[in-house]
C-alpha cells in the first residue's frame, strides 16, 4: 500500500513537470516575434531629390499595427537632410519629446495582417553648398515593440551628391521656426494683449507677401513673380528669366487680430531672407527688427530686400 502511494506521487509529480514543461514551450511559441526585413539596404549614387522605395517584409503578419522607426545614426548629414513618407497617409510620423524613443527618429506603423509595407526614403534639394552627403540609418523596432528588424536589415546607407541649378530660388520666413532639443521644428510665440482676450500668437500669423518686381516704382505692373497666402513664401526665378535688375520685396500688410501693444512691449518679428542658386551659392539676410509687432501697415509697407541682377546664367 505505501509503494503504491509512493508511486501515485511520483507519477503525479511528473504529470506536473510534463504539463508545465508544456506551457512553457506553448509561452516561448508565443513570444516570438515577426520579424522584419527590407529588400535593398544600399543607396550608393543618388543626387538630392531622388526618391527611393523600401519594401519591408515581415515573416509572420501580425494582428495589430507593428512599430518601427528609423533614424540617423551615422554619417556626416544631419537629420533633415532626408526624409522618410508613405504612400498611404498616417503610416509614417517623426517622433516626438514625449515619445521616449531617443534621438529624434522616423516612426514607422506596419499594418496589421499584411505581409509587405512600403516606405520611401529620399535626401532633401536643400540649396546648400556642400560635399557628397553620406547617411547611416538604422531600422528598428520602436513604441509597442511587437517586431524584430532581422541582423542584415538594420542598416541603410545612403549617399547623395549635391544638387545644382541656375535658377534663383528666394524664401522668405518670418516663422522664428527652429527645432527644440528633440529636433522637432516649432515656432515660437508673442503675447498679442487683444481685448477682450490676450493671446499668444504664431508669427506665421502675421501678413507679409513676397514680391519681386523690375523696377524700384512698386507698382503691380511692375511685378515679375509674387508669393502670397504661405509662410514662408517661396517663389523661384527661372533661368529663363530675362537679363535685367530684379528687386525682392517684403510686403507687410497687418498684424494677426486687434492689437493693444505699448513700444515698450513691442517685439522684434524675425524676418529672414534667403536667395540661392541651388548648389551653387547662398545667401542669408536678416532683417529681425524691420517690422515688429507694434508695427502699423495702413494699406500695405513695402520693404525693398535686394536688388539681384541677372546676366546670362550668372545672377
Amino acid at each position: 500500500m505505501k509503494y503504491t502511494q509512493i508511486f501515485a506521487v511520483l507519477a503525479l509529480g511528473l504529470s506536473i513537470a510534463s504539463c508545465t514543461k508544456e506551457d512553457d514551450s506553448v509561452f516561448d511559441l508565443r513570444n516570438v516575434k515577426p520579424v522584419i526585413t527590407v529588400d535593398a539596404t544600399s543607396f550608393p549614387s543618388l543626387t538630392e531629390g531622388d526618391v527611393v522605395t523600401l519594401t519591408l517584409t515581415t515573416d509572420v503578419p501580425y494582428k495589430t499595427d507593428m512599430d518601427l522607426k528609423i533614424s540617423l545614426v551615422g554619417g556626416n548629414a544631419s537629420f533633415r537632410d532626408f526624409v522618410v513618407e508613405s504612400p498611404v497617409e498616417g503610416r509614417v510620423a517623426e517622433s516626438s519629446i514625449t515619445d521616449g524613443q531617443g534621438n529624434i527618429a522616423y516612426l514607422i506603423k506596419f499594418p496589421a495582417y499584411a505581409k509587405t509595407a512600403t516606405v520611401t526614403l529620399s535626401p532633401v534639394v536643400d540649396d546648400l553648398v556642400e560635399p557628397t552627403e553620406n547617411f547611416i540609418l538604422e531600422l528598428a523596432s520602436a513604441l509597442n515593440g511587437i517586431a524584430a528588424v532581422a541582423e542584415s536589415s538594420k542598416i541603410i546607407t545612403m549617399s547623395a551628391k549635391n544638387k545644382t541649378s541656375l535658377d534663383f530660388n528666394v524664401t522668405l520666413d518670418w516663422s522664428g521656426a527652429a527645432p527644440n532639443r528633440h529636433g522637432t521644428i516649432v515656432e515660437p510665440t508673442y503675447k498679442n494683449n487683444a481685448v477682450p482676450t490676450p493671446a499668444n500668437r504664431s508669427f506665421c500669423g502675421i501678413d507679409f507677401d513676397l514680391e519681386v518686381y523690375n523696377s524700384t516704382v512698386l507698382i503691380p505692373a511692375n511685378i515679375v513673380d509674387a508669393s502670397y497666402d504661405n509662410c514662408p513664401e517661396k517663389l523661384t526665378l527661372p533661368a529663363s528669366t530675362p537679363d535685367g535688375s530684379y528687386f525682392i520685396v517684403a510686403t507687410f500688410y497687418s498684424m494677426n487680430g486687434a492689437l493693444n501693444l505699448t513700444a515698450p512691449n513691442s517685439v522684434n518679428i524675425p524676418l529672414i531672407l534667403t536667395s540661392s542658386k541651388p548648389g551653387i551659392f547662398v545667401n542669408v539676410m536678416n532683417a529681425t527688427g524691420r517690422f515688429t509687432t507694434t508695427s502699423t501697415a495702413g494699406s500695405a509697407v513695402r520693404y525693398i530686400m535686394r536688388e539681384v541682377v541677372k546676366a546670362g546664367s550668372t545672377w
